[in-house]
């Protein structure tokens, strides 16, 4: 757990701001500065010059900056413009700067308007639904479903405040992202309710399956050169298609490198010739890039249209659904990304594009590689991702098979139950099941198979707001042990709570902060922490 200390000093900075904030909300305010009036002299002297006019420099328009400070994101750009000003950063060394006085009442004005909104947020003790972030539902999905499909696909962007993604005021719910849930539910209800053989399958693709469309073939390696023709020069594994909807793993054993340095550091010197022009090509490269960098190889997709219209390595466009990063020595490196089916896909490098000179040159007459290629060995396809065949959901809701019931405090839930009460994270009322069996035998009736009826029933958990909404307690003064479970996992793990999260919920026992301390602990050493890790 190496990454825990660096991410727990940045938690206790934020701890420090919020402490900050609510010290601001306890000050009396008195006297208060003419904040509008202070900013615009302020910057009508030393700050419009730069940043007011049609192509204001580092895109940082000051005249367009929105004195509303009851908008979350005006409050933190007016706080990062504060610490620059207060840390002489802005004006620049270069410009004329402000007086002690001029500085004085500025950054005085600005806090105290920061302050007086700290101390309007404090009032309002509303308590906010806050919709799941988007990462949190779809790692949401994965745990309750076990398929690794994406609910947020396509979803309009979560407003990002201050690096966080899951505030309540910026988390709602547009009539725009309601009609992408449902599509993205309707497709993960197809994956978690299948019919059919497994479609999981690990394949790997040596040199003789691999199409190498531009590229060059060395021995055992396929060499990707740089590119002057878009993605000309790319490599697919022949004859993959997609089997099924779903997540795979791509993987690359490959390497990438620029050898220009090692024909220097021996004493060579190479011949580009002429472009098609007839003008010489330098024998220097615009951009070399540092040999310790790591290299982007991007894994692109096709549909079967595409596929027949233009086939890789023909000036193809296809939609990028991964980045890989290889390093200079031959190593394995993959990325999980969404296929539909029907889909291939190829391998593009992308820094060798980017370069965009030509890799074939002339040493001691000879023709040979000069300047940045990816070596690739071999391509890996895994998937779809699916963690248990037949999935969980169909086993116990088609099958009505007993698997992955949910024991709490005494009792044993399976089927629809169960699947609820994973999903809404507390106790589901017999009024609410019966909605949802509702739905079952309402599906039935208007001619649906089993299969499509339970289809329609996952689809409506997903687009619920008790599955997309974290619940606040009911009563302050009462300590709601299923909220302090919803709280602790998607803190710590960002999905929805464990089995023995809501078992230590139902039995009241996570109110003691010995037990809260103990699965904090558990949590922590589980894999699925690395989401604190990465989305913190």
């Amino acid at each position: 757990m190496s990454w825990l200390l660096p991410f727990l000093k940045y938690f206790c900075r934020a701890m420090i701001v919020a402490a900050a904030t609510a010290t601001w909300a306890m000050v009396a305010m008195a006297d208060e500065p003419d904040f509008a009036g202070i900013v615009d002299r302020f910057a009508a002297k030393y700050c419009y010059e730069c940043h007011g006019g049609k192509k204001p420099k580092g895109d940082f328009d000051f005249k367009s900056l929105s004195q509303d400070l009851s908008h979350p994101a005006n409050v933190v750009r007016w706080q990062d413009l504060l610490d620059l000003v207060r840390g002489n950063d802005m004006p620049p060394a270069s410009r004329p700067r402000p007086s002690k006085e001029d500085l004085e009442e500025f950054t005085a004005a600005v806090d105290a308007a920061l302050r007086r909104e700290a101390e309007k947020a404090s009032k309002n003790d509303r308590i906010e639904l806050r919709r799941l972030s988007q990462t949190a539902m779809d790692n949401a999905v994965s745990d309750l479903l076990g398929v690794h499909q994406r609910l947020s696909l396509d979803l309009p962007t979560d407003t990002v405040v201050g690096g966080f993604d899951n505030l309540a005021q910026t988390t709602g719910l547009s009539m725009e992202l309601l009609a992408a849930l449902q599509q993205n539910s309707r497709r993960i209800a197809k994956e978690a309710i299948v019919d059919g053989p497994d479609p999981r399958a690990t394949r790997v693709f040596g040199l003789p399956e691999i199409h190498r469309g531009g590229s060059v073939l060395r021995q055992d390696e396929v060499i990707v050169l740089s590119s002057n023709r878009n993605r000309g020069d790319c490599v697919d594994p022949t004859g993959f298609v997609a089997p099924a909807t779903g997540l795979y793993r791509i993987s690359v054993t490959a390497y990438q490198r620029n050898n220009q340095a090692d024909l220097i550091s021996a004493g060579k010197t190479w011949d580009y010739g002429k472009d098609k022009f007839g003008v010489r090509v330098a024998a220097a490269a615009r951009k070399v890039l540092p040999p310790e960098r790591p290299r982007q190889v991007a894994v692109m997709a096709l549909t079967p249209q595409e596929r027949s219209e233009k086939p890789p390595g023909s000036n193809t466009g296809g939609r990028r659904v991964g980045l890989i990063q290889v390093d200079a020595s031959m190593g394995t490196h993959s990325t999980e990304c969404l296929l539909n089916e029907g889909d291939s896909i190829f391998i593009h490098a992308v820094d060798t594009a980017r370069i965009q000179r030509p890799s074939l040159g002339k040493v001691d007459g000879r023709e040979m590689i000069v300047g940045e290629a990816l070596y690739l060995k071999e391509i890996g396809i895994d998937g779809p991702l699916i963690d248990h065949w037949p999935p969980l959901a169909k086993e116990a809701l088609v099958e009505n098979l007993p698997v992955n019931s949910l024991e709490l405090n005494g009792e044993t839930y399976t089927g629809l139950r169960a699947l609820l009460m994973r999903a809404f994270r507390r106790p589901v009322s017999d009024k609410l099941l019966a909605r949802y069996e509702s739905l079952y035998q309402d599906s039935r009736e208007a001619g649906a198979s089993p299969i499509d009826a339970w289809r329609i029933v996952v689809e409506g958990v997903l687009c619920s707001p008790h599955f997309l909404y974290n619940q606040p307690q009911p009563d302050e003064n009462d300590s709601d042990s299923w909220a302090m479970a919803s709280r602790l996992s998607f803190f710590l793990w960002n999905s929805i709570p464990d089995d023995t999260l809501l078992g230590l919920a139902a039995t009241g026992e996570l109110k003691d902060p010995a037990v809260i301390e103990a699965q904090v602990r558990r949590m922590l050493s589980d894999p699925r922490a690395e989401r604190f890790a990465v989305d913190f």
